[in-house]
């Protein structure tokens, strides 16, 4: 399994993931680069591109480790002393990971450690809605979110105690009428570091408001769960393209705050080329 479905095996949460990212509750449709062929820690789509590289070529990579999340830190710079020196992009809280720029020589080298679980490829991922109303199950999500997301009684203020989802996107526009008066209750750019809900380039608002919009601006388009409350995290830019570490990044701070915001459902809606989810 790649790196994000670890992270879901054992957070609870109802997700649509890309296939990339693959959900751990739904089968999964393996591809390159989610596949382990020769059982060398590296998956496919990596030992591929390494395949093509001198010794000393740096590649974009994540990594897993089998250590407590905390002894992560401790490890990374336990292999920049063994390996040498290489540039870290980020950390994770929830799962033993990090991600960086490791020469070939040194991603071989990784991968013959005894704690290194896995290897893949950071790939870069967009947003995607081609294939985003085969999931939807409208009726059976209206079922189960108590028709309207309103879970603590009070139809005229947002909580944590309402249905939560985060949408991890391109962002949230706060302006737009279907998702104003506090419906966004948590906030988090992996992008620009704004502290202020935004988005610009408008995928992520569209998302929002699929699952949760008010329909005061059309009611035709009123969301699948109007009184739910939303959580965004913005990991796609404005051309709504990112990559794969940022992705696990917004799932990994989303894991980690779940009980601060309430979430209880994740949204994605983006993939690789030639693959998505919605």
């Amino acid at each position: 399994l790649p790196l994000a479905a670890l992270i879901l095996l054992t957070s609870g949460f109802n997700l649509a993931l890309p296939s990339t990212l693959a959900t751990a509750t739904e089968e999964v449709e393996l591809t390159r680069q989610d596949e382990d062929s020769d059982n060398n820690k590296i998956f496919d789509e990596l030992d591929s591109e390494l395949g093509a590289k001198g010794d000393q070529d740096k590649v974009d990579i994540v990594a897993l480790f089998n250590l407590p999340p905390g002894e992560v830190d401790k490890k990374v710079g336990e292999l920049k002393r063994s390996l040498g020196d290489f540039e870290v992009s980020d950390t994770y809280e929830v799962i033993s990971g990090f991600a960086g720029t490791l020469s070939k020589k040194q991603i071989l080298e990784l991968s013959k450690q005894n704690k290194t679980i896995q290897i893949e490829l950071d790939v870069a991922v967009k947003t995607h809605l081609n294939t985003a109303t085969n999931w939807f199950g409208i009726q059976k999500a209206r079922t189960d979110f108590s028709v309207d997301g309103n879970a603590d009684g009070n139809p005229a203020a947002y909580t944590k105690d309402d249905i939560v989802v985060a949408v991890i996107d391109t962002g949230i526009d706060i302006k737009h009428q279907d998702l104003d008066a506090g419906k966004v209750i948590g906030w988090k750019d992996f992008v620009n570091n704004k502290t202020t809900p935004y988005d610009d380039n408008n995928h992520g608002t569209h998302v929002a408001g699929m699952a949760a919009g008010e329909g005061q601006a059309n009611p035709s388009f009123t969301g699948v769960a109007p009184r739910a409350a939303l959580v965004g995290v913005k990991v796609l830019n404005s051309s709504g393209s990112g990559t794969v570490s940022r992705v696990i990044s917004g799932i990994d701070w989303v894991v980690a705050n779940k009980a601060t915001f309430g979430v209880e459902i994740i949204n994605l809606s983006l993939g690789t080329s030639g693959c998505s989810s919605g």
